[in-house]
Order: C-alpha cells, then structure tokens, then sequence
C-alpha cells in the first residue's frame, strides 16, 4: 500500500530510508516509499538502491555483485494470502 515495503509480522512497521536500523512506524513519509527496479529495491525519496553488506542495510546509488539483497514481495493485504 503505497509503494512502502511493510513488515509481513507486524504491518504496522515500514522500512524507512531515513533510518534503516529499525523499521518505523507506517506513514506517508516520502523516505518510507519505494519501488521495484527489476529485482532491485529502490528509495524513491533518495533514489538510492537497498543494499545489505555485512549485515547492515545501506542506500547507494548503484550495486556491486556483493551488494545485492535477495527479498520477496507479499501481498499482505490480499485476503486469498491468509491462512483460514
């Protein structure tokens, strides 16, 4: 909803570009929106890419092979996608 990437266990919490130790409280901030770009993720606020090295998250304008962070989308919000 949005374009923010929202936690599937609690989607009341939001990856903010801003701060990206912690997932933040969901809001219309512009550095909580992001989009896909092929199979990267994208901070549409920074126009940075999401990156992980060594196990810390990162915005940076391009990616090297060691960089890439492998992720999944989930419609949590599609009823069909939750268990009965």
């Amino acid at each position: 909803q949005y374009n923010r990437y929202v936690s599937a266990t609690n989607t009341k919490l939001c990856l903010d570009g801003e701060s990206l130790s912690e997932l933040q409280s969901c809001s219309l901030k512009l550095t909580q929106k992001w989009l896909w770009d092929g199979d990267r993720l994208k901070n549409s606020f920074e126009d940075k890419y999401l990156t992980v090295d060594n196990d810390t998250l990162s915005l940076e304008t391009g990616l090297s092979k060691k960089q890439k962070l492998n992720s999944s989308y989930t419609r949590v919000f599609d009823p069909s996608t939750i268990n009965q």
